[in-house]
């Protein structure tokens, strides 16, 4: 008659749903999961039934089938039956005999489940003293058959009363209570949770008796909308988390009531959402974010670059996880995880986080590793809505950590230990790849063998860089925890200090390289103003009479001709096709070139901060992680060059098959090309293609395109499937109270240590605006193409980025003060502005704007590249 939580997880799903009734059963999940639930029995239908004949000497059934009128009323009489000691006892001794011990008295339908929730219908008790608890279960039971109860089954069609359990609980002293909602009830809007809260019990606000308080909880970020203080931060984040918990273990949105008792949260229930609205399934929330794929490709990228990428991300990583140990079977079982680590919204390049975090998964330390992943990324939050894989997905995992730990770990320290010599097979594999041929004379198959060949020596083998990246996550990681230092305000800055001057990194050549050939010009103002002026016909005749410099020139556009603006996008123009942007550098650098200005040493003085606090031991571990720290960012930046070689041979080769194909009339230009994927391209090519009106494809997606937005968000949730765009973005619905930066300072990440004062230029469009020698460059994001930019700069704030980016490793390299992830600097600084950069800190200040005049004057000075 009365089931306590041990037996209760004893039983099977079926005959939990059976005795316990919905409300039950979902508390009895809830215990399993070990999430905070207050004690609590069941009182199953077989106490009623025997309380009844007891009473009655009839079977309560009986009494149901001829449909007794006054069946409840002597439901409530059977509670003076002597049986009932047999549920009173129990509930005694389960509970205690302390004076003032209250409890709360619940129904719980048998047949209630999201569909027929039976809310408000069946009575239920709080505050109930232990004397009273069996007078209010039978209440509980006789209001299964009052006739609100009766109307609600024939309205939704439920067939005979089934009599329901009680649930027996524990109070909780709450100082506040209330519901808690996956998304708004009303209106489905999934972009936050949301809460009703009141002081004390929340038995008046379920009721409707009191609206309460309503808090909006985002649920991408750590943004809060309340009008009073009912709710702590921590107390939010443990509301989310347990939501989260909620709806992974029942698979649907959930309306959870709870209490909070100085400070922890319990959950009293958990149910589905109920609404005329509701759809019938749960639907996955993917989370795309762009914060650091998009400084590799920035705004609109074409299908063909994408489908390019999105196949050798899915062969890299493949290859990746079979280095470091993890076993083909389970490659095999996570094969979606690989084809779906990139996507594509709108034009636009992210990162599918849930299946980022499902790769660190399949390897040793997860949560560490997701943690230096987030920070490689330069996620700017965590993704909350990817928990819901950690609750599921996880658990396989820690079974594969388990039993294959040792040997991922072995994989990984031998893996490490090869690290070098993986580099330098690969560096020479690729060498002999990317040997010179005349792609220009080939024909179709001929193209398409060189990118077969292309694809099966390097696409397919591209495990160096990837390893490098995952030593280079880690190492930084480590170095940003021994760092730390409580005591020492300036220890959240020391490790960049700490990686100043990594060395050897060849993407910090080219600016030194064009400081050298506007040296070696700036005598001749002639060459200069052609440079500038990007005439490029007359800059070449010119530069013939500078031996030395044209030497250099020639040698800048052999070794970084790939290197360009978006120079991963296969439809951009690289240096080589187009060097006006180099030109115009190097004669601006040349006509103000002052051989008497010398470059700032780096910011030494703080590095020895990183002592402070700490045993030789520690400080003998920092030196050396800091080492290899540096060893593998400048591998990752020299990669990463490497990367630009092989895609600059890719793009070369789909160019000209998009030449062979206007040649053949199959499409109007080569450019058409690009509105192609990769896969339909070579498929036209072997006789796989499902679809060879070329035409057709390109008419389709040139008209897409020119839907996309110019501006898109940098992080995207999406209910559903993708492809529906339902977006479940925290607008300014929630009224969200965002905290606000200073008019005047804002606050970035420290990347590159050094203080720097200076005019500010803003720079949106990087092929046509400039930069004067000696402004602060702000950008919203960089690439390695913006080098040139680099040259001439006094430093350097961007918008996005973390402390891995390009901007950051070239920007310490060349000791340029750099801050990057610094929100609003493009709304808050513009071009003309005095502003200081602490690239140790993260502070950027606004000192002075120019008048109006003075800054249209500045920003028309030299701004733009002349046609």
């Amino acid at each position: 008659m009365i089931l306590t939580i041990d037996q209760l997880l004893k039983l099977s799903s079926a005959e939990l749903n059976t005795v316990a009734g919905g409300k039950g059963r979902n508390l009895v999940e809830l215990v399993r999961h070990n999430l905070p639930v207050p004690i609590f029995c069941i009182v199953t239908a077989k106490a009623l039934e025997v309380a009844y004949f007891e009473h009655w000497r009839i079977e309560l059934a009986e009494d149901i089938k001829n449909r007794r009128a006054d069946l409840a009323e002597r439901i409530r009489q059977s509670a003076k039956s002597s049986h009932l000691v047999g549920i009173e006892n129990p509930c005694l001794q389960l509970f205690g005999q302390s004076a003032g011990q209250a409890l709360a008295v619940r129904s719980s339908a048998i047949d209630e489940d999201g569909k027929k929730s039976f809310a408000g219908q069946l009575i239920s008790f709080l505050n109930v003293p232990q004397e009273h608890v069996v007078d209010k279960i039978f209440q509980v039971f006789a209001s299964s058959f009052e006739r609100r109860a009766l109307a609600y089954r024939k309205l939704n069609r439920l067939g005979e009363v089934m009599i329901p359990s009680v649930v027996v609980q524990q109070m909780v002293a709450a100082d506040s209570a209330g519901v808690l909602f996956s998304h708004d009830p009303v209106n489905l809007d999934t972009a936050c949770a949301v809460v009703a809260i009141t002081r004390g019990l929340g038995d008046k606000l379920v009721d409707g008796a009191i609206d309460g308080s309503t808090i909006y909880l985002s649920r991408q970020s750590d943004a809060v909308h309340q009008t009073n203080n009912l709710l702590t931060s921590v107390q939010t984040k443990r509301l989310l988390q347990l939501l989260i918990q909620c709806e992974t273990i029942f698979s649907c949105p959930q309306d959870i009531e709870f209490a909070i008792a100085t400070e922890e949260v319990y959950l009293l229930q958990a149910r589905p959402i109920t609404t005329a609205k509701q759809e019938q399934t749960f639907e996955t929330t993917r989370v795309f974010d762009g914060s650091n794929i998009q400084e590799s490709y920035p705004g609109i990228t074409s299908p063909l670059t994408f489908s390019f990428i999105n196949s050798a991300y899915k062969e890299v990583y493949k290859s990746f996880c079979r280095l470091m140990g993890v076993s083909e079977k389970t490659i095999q079982a996570e094969g979606d995880l690989f084809g779906t680590m990139l996507s594509y919204i709108d034009g636009r390049v992210y990162y599918n986080l849930a299946s980022w975090y499902r790769l660190m998964a399949l390897l040793p330390a997860y949560k560490t590793n997701r943690t230096f992943m987030e920070g490689m990324m330069g996620l700017s939050q965590s993704a909350s809505e990817v928990s819901a894989f950690e609750n599921n997905t996880i658990k396989k995992v820690t079974v594969f950590e388990h039993f294959n730990t040792v040997k991922a770990l072995v994989c990984i320290g031998t893996n490490y230990c090869r690290l070098n010599g993986q580099i330098n097979e690969f560096s020479a594999r690729l060498d002999l790849a990317l040997l010179d041929c005349e792609l220009e004379s080939m024909s179709l198959d001929q193209l398409y063998i060189q990118y077969r060949s292309l694809q099966t020596k390097l696409l397919s083998n591209w495990q160096a860089p990837v390893t490098n990246d995952f030593f280079a996550m880690v190492f930084f990681g480590v170095l940003k925890k021994l760092a730390a230092n409580e005591d020492n305000p300036d220890s959240h800055y020391v490790y960049n200090l700490l990686l100043q001057n990594h060395g050897g990194i060849i993407s910090a050549a080219p600016p030194k390289l064009i400081a050298q050939i506007a040296a070696l010009i700036a005598s001749d103002k002639t060459l200069c103003q052609a440079m500038v002026a990007r005439n490029q016909p007359l800059s070449m005749e010119l530069l013939k009479d500078h031996a030395e410099a044209n030497n250099l020139y020639s040698n800048y556009l052999n070794l970084f001709g790939d290197r360009s603006i978006g120079e991963l996008k296969l439809e951009t123009k690289s240096v080589k096709d187009d060097p006006s942007v180099l030109l115009h550098t190097i004669g601006n650098l040349a006509l103000s070139y002052d051989p008497t200005k010398l470059p700032l040493p780096a910011e030494e003085s703080k590095t020895k901060d990183f002592a402070k606090g700490k045993s030789i031991t520690k400080q003998l571990l920092i030196k050396i992680i800091a080492s290899q720290t540096k060893q593998s960012l400048a591998q990752r930046e020299n990669l990463r060059f490497a990367r630009t070689r092989v895609f600059g041979r890719v793009r070369k080769i789909v160019q000209t098959m998009g030449q062979r194909l206007t040649e053949q009339n199959c499409i109007d230009n080569m450019e058409d090309v690009f509105y192609l994927t990769i896969e339909e391209l070579l498929g036209f090519i072997d006789g796989t293609a499902v679809t060879s009106d070329l035409r057709a494809l390109i008419a389709l997606r040139r008209e897409e395109s020119a839907k996309f937005d110019k501006c898109a968000p940098e992080r995207l949730v999406l209910v559903g499937a993708a492809g529906l765009k339902r977006a479940n973005l925290f607008t300014g619905k929630a009224r969200l109270e965002a905290a606000s930066q200073s008019k005047l300072q804002l606050k970035g990440l420290g990347a590159s240590a050094g203080t720097v004062t200076g005019r500010a230029r803003v720079i949106r469009n990087p092929e046509v605006e400039m930069l004067e020698p000696g402004e602060i460059l702000i950008a919203d994001r960089t690439d390695p193409g913006w080098i040139v930019h680099f040259a001439t700069c006094k430093a350097i704030v961007v918008a996005h980025g973390s402390l891995l980016s390009h901007t950051a490793i070239v920007a310490r390299e060349l000791s340029i003060a750099a801050v990057v992830s610094c929100k609003g600097v493009l709304e808050m600084i513009e071009t003309g502005d005095l502003i200081e950069v602490n690239g140790s800190n993260g502070v950027v200040s606004l000192l002075s704007r120019p008048a109006k005049e003075a800054r249209e004057e500045h920003e028309d000075e030299n701004h733009a590249i002349p046609a």
